[in-house]
Order: C-alpha cells, then sequence, then structure tokens
C-alpha cells in the first residue's frame, strides 16, 4: 500500500511514483500517469492508459467517487481501505472471440489501480461502494468513527 505523505490535499490521488519522488509537487503526482494517454502512434492509433478516471465529489455530508470501469465486472473489482489510503485495483479482460480479426482496439484491458488519500480512521464499515451503468460509486460520510484498518470492502 502506498504511505501517503501530509502535504496532499485530501481525496488526492496517490501516484504510483510517490516512492521513487516523495517530495515532488502533488500535481506532478496525480497527472503524471495520463501523460501518455493521447500519444498516437505512426499508424494513427492512440495509446490509452488503463487507469481510469475518476471523479471526487461532495454532497452533503458525503464524498462519493465515482470511477469510470465500463465493461469491468464486479468480480473482478477489489477496493483496499489502509492507513489513510483507498485503492481500488481491477483487471479489464478482452472480449474478442479467440478467432477474431481486431481491426481496431481502443477499449482499456489488463489491470489497473488507483489509490487516493482518505480520512485516517475511515474503514469498510464506513463505506458503500456499487456499480451503476459502468461506474463504480465509493461513498462514504465525511465523519467516521475510529475503527480497526486494512479490511475489504464488498462491491455491491
Amino acid at each position: 500500500m502506498p504511505t501517503v505523505p501530509a502535504n496532499t490535499s485530501l481525496y488526492e490521488p496517490v501516484s504510483p511514483l510517490l516512492p521513487l519522488f516523495p517530495n515532488a509537487d502533488a500535481k506532478l503526482h496525480s497527472s503524471f500517469p495520463h501523460i501518455f494517454d493521447h500519444f498516437v502512434s505512426a499508424t494513427g492509433a492512440r495509446f490509452r492508459s488503463t487507469e481510469p478516471r475518476v471523479d471526487v465529489v461532495e454532497v452533503g455530508p458525503k464524498t462519493i467517487f465515482m470511477i469510470n470501469l465500463p465493461g469491468c465486472p464486479r468480480s473482478a473489482i477489489d477496493i483496499i481501505v489502509h492507513d489513510g489510503a483507498l485503492t481500488v485495483t481491477g483487471f479489464w479482460g478482452s472480449s474478442h472471440p479467440s478467432d477474431a480479426v481486431v481491426e481496431v482496439e481502443e477499449r482499456p484491458k489488463g489491470a489497473f489501480r488507483r489509490s487516493f488519500r482518505v480520512p485516517k480512521d475511515l474503514t469498510a464499515k464506513d463505506i458503500v461502494a456499487k456499480t451503476v451503468d459502468g461506474v463504480l460509486q465509493i461513498e462514504f460520510a465525511r465523519k467516521m468513527s475510529g475503527q480497526p484498518e486494512g479490511e475489504k470492502v464488498t462491491v455491491m
């Protein structure tokens, strides 16, 4: 699990580069995974990141993470909350028939991982996670009671 530095804002994405550059600006860490999202190859094909896009919103007393995961089954998603970080991992599989000749392939496939800073006392019992129309919604109240950490969240 990534350790979250104290100088990042609440709900800031935690970069996979954090262990390499712990003193770098938080904006570098949050934007780095998307640097290569729109590169075009010599054939004109776009290279896309497998990292899902996320919105974080506050509605009344709740915080809601909305993570685009179209085509990703619930059984392929893991959500772990530990030590002030909420980490979502999963796998997009290929849905092509084995004998298919792929002419264009733009949908993401393979493993993904997103981590975010959350309140240190947030636990799996405080979180409701569900998928709606290809969007994983992770919801919790901003004030949580202190409970043990490191629990797995079940996606409904």
